[in-house]
């Protein structure tokens, strides 16, 4: 009778540094022929121009204050990714954000009606085919965008369950991008370390880009400007360091935008002392329907010299590409001030 045959050991054999590195070199080397031309770009030409087109595995941090432009710039964004065929996922933050009011809110859009109109059914205040437009966009919504235009049902309270569930979605339905507004409306247990949650879900979020090749936008709430400056702290260009609750956004995002209001051009000392003493309404200094885009940082292109993009807000709450509004070609400088132009008032606080 013969003797059972042992089984041959396993192959413990560690990789050498070689095959490491030939095996990284072959995967760096098989990116040099992904071809990206085919991805959506930002739809703001001066704004792409400074960041680029967002790529698969990117994560974007899009901060503000309050009441300056978040949900506006997302819901555009959205607009033209599902415009150029992107499938995309928009999670609303809960009750701020049902799929009802977004798309009711995005038809408004695409029909250009301003937005609280529609939402107010101020219909008497509109176009007399306005409803019968908006009502046809919304069924277009469902017939001819339902394989691209998508909205997560988080219900009244954006909780992680909820979110977890929305990114799996994301994954059934096949999206290249994904919009959250905002992560600072993810809801915890009452217990729970609100700064080291946030923390957890952002590199959730980021592992799950690199993980699936998505792209994801967060929008998130900055700190507004110390009290000292009184009605002027929305004025103060803020940084990614003003982000709310914790660093982890800063560290992890691979593009962060801080969108925020700007002052006009003409504006002088005297004016902005008028304003501190409520002689004279903040909206007189600052520069009207118009958003400041600042790139706080981009992982790829380090430092970004001409790194301040202008939108304009139009009624209907879309956002176009603007041309720079200060006369003399002032660029807010990295230092959050304006550079000065020969001649000009050099005492401005900002």
């Amino acid at each position: 009778m013969t003797a059972p045959q042992k089984p041959e050991p396993a192959d413990l054999t560690i990789p050498t540094s070689y095959a490491l590195a030939a095996e990284q070199v072959r995967q760096a080397q098989q990116e040099l022929t992904t071809d990206y031309s085919g991805l959506a770009p930002l739809p703001w030409a001066n704004l792409s121009e400074l960041v680029s087109t967002p790529l698969p595995r990117d994560f974007w941090v899009i901060g503000a204050r309050p009441a300056n432009g978040k949900t506006t710039w997302c819901l555009n964004l959205f607009d033209a990714l599902v415009a150029k065929g992107a499938p995309t996922l928009y999670i609303g933050a809960g009750s701020e954000g049902p799929p009802k009011d977004l798309r009711r809110q995005w038809a408004a859009l695409r029909c250009h009606y301003p937005a609280h109109l529609v939402l107010e059914n101020r219909w008497t205040e509109l176009p007399a085919e306005a409803t019968d437009r908006v009502f046809a966009e919304l069924q277009r919504q469902a017939t001819d965008c339902h394989e691209v235009a998508h909205f997560a049902e988080a219900g009244e309270k954006l909780t992680v369950p909820a979110l977890i569930e929305a990114m799996k979605y994301a994954q059934r339905a096949k999206c290249r991008d994904v919009i959250l507004d905002h992560i600072h409306r993810v809801r915890f247990d009452a217990a729970a370390d609100v700064r080291r949650s946030l923390s957890e879900v952002t590199r959730w979020l980021r592992d799950m880009a690199a993980k699936h090749d998505l792209v994801v936008f967060v929008a998130a709430q900055l700190h507004r400007a110390n009290s000292d400056k009184g009605p002027l702290r929305d004025l103060v260009p803020p940084t990614m360091a003003d982000l709310k609750e914790t660093g982890t956004l800063e560290e992890d995002a691979v593009v962060g935008l801080l969108l925020h209001k700007t002052r006009r051009a003409a504006v002088t000392a005297k004016d902005v002392a008028e304003v501190v003493k409520n002689q004279k309404p903040l909206a007189d200094i600052v520069e009207p329907d118009t958003m400041c885009v600042r790139v706080g940082k981009h992982r790829r292109r380090g430092h970004v010299s001409e790194h301040v993009a202008f939108l304009r807000l139009r009624g209907d709450g879309g956002l176009e590409a603007r041309d720079n509004p200060y006369t003399n070609g002032g660029q807010l400088g990295l230092n959050g001030k304006r550079e000065r132009q020969p001649g000009e008032d050099d005492d401005l606080p900002f």
